[in-house]
């Protein structure tokens, strides 16, 4: 039993590391737009998921890492007024996946959840920690977005007395902490269907702002940054951010609250 559970993790550990997550939302004048998010795994980690359960069972051709009805449904977590619009799927090289589009009619009422373990399905059988960032829009004088991350801090928890961990324990958890992240990536862009006018935003490219896109393979080789990692165990996408700020490759919005301001091609 002990064996299978350890199997489990390891395999879910393999799955979650592997996950290439990007959510693109496109806002237009009035205040309406889509959300585009679109995931991608290792290819033989997909090929894994669409075998199934089945030992020596080839993937049927038309097989899917996801289920249709559960993009469906997920658009009731990105806030009221969002449907469903579409989903294809995608591959590259070296990678397999799938694009969502949810159209929404208006910006302040969506939920973007930033937290990691909501995106990665860490958290199966119990609500995942809400990081939502909130917009707000004005049509007048200019049409003009306010994105206000949440706070950094987690949930209050009582912390477990902590033993000392010899050289070999913890390269055992660096190691396990390399295989976690191998492959991960979560993004989140900002796009405007005009042109930027002003804004405070550190990073943009052309019509678009990146809140964050952390690569973590970026960082596997540094040694310290992963010891304080596995030390503090940040509970929040904004812990992680604090923690990454400084990693070179790495793009983290600064601040706290963004504006953009833009007009309407």
């Amino acid at each position: 039993m002990k064996k299978n559970i350890i199997m489990a993790a390891s395999a879910l550990a393999l799955v979650v590391g592997c996950m290439d997550v990007e959510t693109r939302i496109t806002v237009n004048a009035d205040g309406t737009g889509t959300i585009q998010e679109t995931f991608l795994m290792k290819s033989e980690m997909a090929e894994g998921m669409k075998k199934g359960m089945g030992a020596g069972e080839e993937a049927k051709p038309d097989a899917k890492i996801y289920k249709e009805q559960e993009l469906r449904d997920k658009a009731a977590s990105f806030g009221r007024g969002v449907s469903f619009v579409s989903v294809e799927d995608i591959a590259n090289a070296t990678h397999q996946g799938y694009r969502t589009i949810y159209s929404f009619g208006d910006v302040t009422k969506i939920t973007i959840n930033q937290n990691m373990k909501a995106k990665s399905g860490q958290n199966a059988g119990k609500p995942a920690l809400a990081e939502n960032i909130i917009f707000r829009f004005a049509k007048k004088p200019s049409p003009t977005l306010t994105m206000i991350m949440p706070e950094k801090k987690g949930p209050a928890e009582k912390k477990a007395e902590t033993k000392p961990v010899d050289d070999a324990q913890m390269e055992q958890q660096l190691k396990q902490m390399r295989l976690l992240f191998d492959g991960m990536r979560f993004a989140l862009v900002v796009q405007i269907n005009g042109e930027i006018t002003k804004t405070n935003a550190a990073n943009v490219n052309g019509n678009a702002i990146t809140l964050y896109d952390i690569e973590f393979s970026k960082f596997l080789d540094n040694t310290e940054k992963l010891k304080e990692l596995n030390a503090k165990k940040p509970a929040t996408m904004e812990e992680t951010k604090a923690l990454l700020k400084d990693v070179p490759g790495l793009v983290i919005e600064p601040a706290k609250k963004v504006t953009v301001s833009f007009k309407a091609r």
